[in-house]
C-alpha cells in the first residue's frame, strides 16, 4: 500500500458493497485498534509541538506544520487501506480471522486481485472511511486533551501569584484564549494530612477553598493515621488533634531519611488525586488549559514526563531568601536556607522546563510575562487555531464527501 501511488488507490473503485458483518468488524477494530492508535498519535504529536522549540520559527507556526503533516499522513493511510480489505475465500463464502487478515484490513499488504468485485464502490468506501475516521478522531481527541501544563519553581518564587494571575484574568467580561482550570498539589498535600473525620464533616478551618480548583479530598484518601503510626514518638500533633505542619516540617527538613519516609507515604496519594482531577478538568471542563501547581515537580522524579508543558517560576537567590523570611517570620535564617537547599537548584529547574518566568521584578512586569507565557502555551498546543482533531475532521470530512460524490471515480 505504501509503495503504490496515492492517486491510483483513491481512484480505484469497484462494485463491492459493505455487508453488515463488515460494519460490526469495523466497529470492533475501531475500538481496539484505531482509537488507541489515535490516542498515541495525539499524545506524540502534542509532545512534538510542545517540547521542540525552534529558534528560527514561532511555536504556533511549528505546531500548525506538525498537525497538518500528521493529519495528511493519517488520511493518506486511512483511505487507501480500504482498497485492501480481505475477501471471503472462494467457494466458502467466509474468511478466518488471523494476523494477516488484520494487516490486510488496514492496508499493510493487499491481495493481488484488483477487479471490480474486490474493490469497494465509492459509496461503500465513503461509509467505511467515515466510520474509521470517527474512531481515529475519538482517540486523537483523548490524546490531545491529556496535554497537561505544570507550574513549578522554587520555594517563595511566586508560583501562587502566577497561578492567581492565570486564573484571575479570565472573567467573563475580559475573556481571552487560554482559560485555565487549576489543580493545586499543595492544597491536596495539606488536605490529605487532615483526619478522615474532619474531611467527612467538610469543615476544614483555615484551608484554602477547594471550589476554586475543583477538587475535594475524600476521607478515605487521608494519610493521617499512616503518618501517626510512621512518626510514632515524635510530637507532630496540634492542640486540636490535627497534624501540625510546622512541627512536621521542622522534623523532615533536618533529616533526609524522615523526609523520604514522609514522601513515600504522601507522594503516591497526592499523585493519584492530582491526576484524577487533571483528567476530569481536561475532559469535562470548558477551559482551554488544565494546569497543575506542583512545587516539587522535578524532585518527585516521576511526574515531569506526564506534562506536555512545564512552566518554572524563578527569582534571584537573594530575593527568594528575603521573600521566604517575610512569608514565614517564625523561621530562622538558617531554617529558611535549609528549606531552599532541600529543593533542586533553580538553574537546573530552568534547564528542565519549557517556559521560564522570572519573578524578580514588579507585579506589573510579572503579569506581562504570564500573559506572554499563556500565548506561548496556546501557540504550542493549538498552532494558529487548529488542533490535529480539527485538521482530521476538515481533511477527512472533505475527502469523504468527495468520495461519496464520486469525485475521484473514473468515468
Amino acid at each position: 500500500m505504501i509503495t503504490r501511488p496515492f492517486a491510483r488507490l483513491v481512484g480505484s473503485f469497484g462494485q463491492r458493497r459493505v455487508p453488515p458483518r463488515r460494519l460490526v468488524e469495523e466497529c470492533v477494530l475501531g475500538l481496539l485498534i484505531l482509537a488507541p492508535i489515535g490516542f498515541l498519535v495525539g499524545v506524540v504529536s502534542s509532545r512534538l509541538c510542545t517540547k521542540i522549540k525552534l529558534k528560527f520559527m514561532r511555536s504556533d507556526i511549528w505546531t500548525t506544520i506538525v498537525v497538518f503533516l500528521v493529519g495528511d499522513l493519517l488520511i493518506e493511510w486511512l483511505l487507501p487501506s480500504l482498497s485492501c480489505l480481505p475477501m471471503p475465500e472462494k467457494g466458502k463464502g467466509d474468511y478466518y480471522y488471523s494476523f494477516s487478515w488484520l494487516l490486510q484490513s488496514y492496508g499493510f499488504f493487499c491481495h493481488s486481485d484488483t477487479s471490480n468485485a474486490t474493490l469497494l464502490s465509492p459509496d461503500a468506501t465513503a461509509i467505511l472511511f467515515s466510520l474509521r475516521l470517527v474512531f481515529l478522531c475519538f482517540g486523537v481527541h483523548l490524546g490531545e486533551s491529556l496535554c497537561f501544563v505544570a507550574l513549578t519553581g522554587g520555594i517563595a518564587c511566586g508560583k501562587s501569584t502566577v497561578s492567581r494571575i492565570l486564573v484571575g484574568s479570565q472573567s467573563s467580561d475580559n475573556y481571552k484564549d487560554g482559560t485555565v482550570s487549576l489543580v493545586c498539589a499543595d492544597s491536596i498535600a495539606h488536605q490529605i494530612l487532615l483526619p478522615p473525620s474532619v474531611l467527612k464533616s467538610h469543615s476544614v478551618e483555615g484551608s484554602n477553598p477547594t471550589s476554586k480548583v475543583g477538587y475535594a479530598v475524600k476521607p478515605k484518601e487521608s494519610v493521617f493515621h499512616e503518618l501517626i503510626a510512621s512518626f510514632e514518638g515524635h510530637d507532630i500533633l496540634a492542640p486540636n488533634g490535627t497534624i501540625d505542619r510546622a512541627k512536621m516540617g521542622s522534623i523532615v527538613f533536618r533529616d533526609r531519611d524522615k523526609r523520604r519516609r514522609l514522601n513515600r507515604i504522601t507522594h503516591p496519594k497526592i499523585f493519584s488525586i492530582l491526576m484524577s482531577r487533571l483528567v476530569q478538568q481536561a475532559l469535562f471542563s470548558s477551559n482551554d488549559l488544565a494546569v497543575a501547581d506542583v512545587p516539587l515537580l522535578f524532585e518527585s522524579g516521576k511526574l515531569s514526563w506526564l506534562f506536555a508543558i512545564t512552566i518554572c517560576v524563578v527569582t534571584d537567590p537573594a530575593t527568594q531568601l528575603h521573600r521566604l523570611k517575610i512569608r514565614n517570620p517564625d523561621l530562622s535564617a538558617k531554617e529558611c536556607e535549609d528549606r531552599i537547599s532541600s529543593q533542586l537548584n533553580l538553574e537546573l529547574k530552568m534547564k528542565l522546563s519549557d517556559i521560564v518566568i522570572d519573578n524578580s521584578g514588579s507585579l506589573d512586569e510579572l503579569k506581562d510575562k504570564v500573559e506572554a507565557a499563556r500565548r506561548d502555551i496556546m501557540g504550542r498546543l493549538y498552532g494558529i487555531g487548529m488542533s490535529l482533531l480539527q485538521v482530521l475532521l476538515l481533511i477527512g470530512g472533505s475527502t469523504s464527501i468527495a468520495v461519496s460524490s464520486k469525485f475521484f471515480s473514473h468515468t
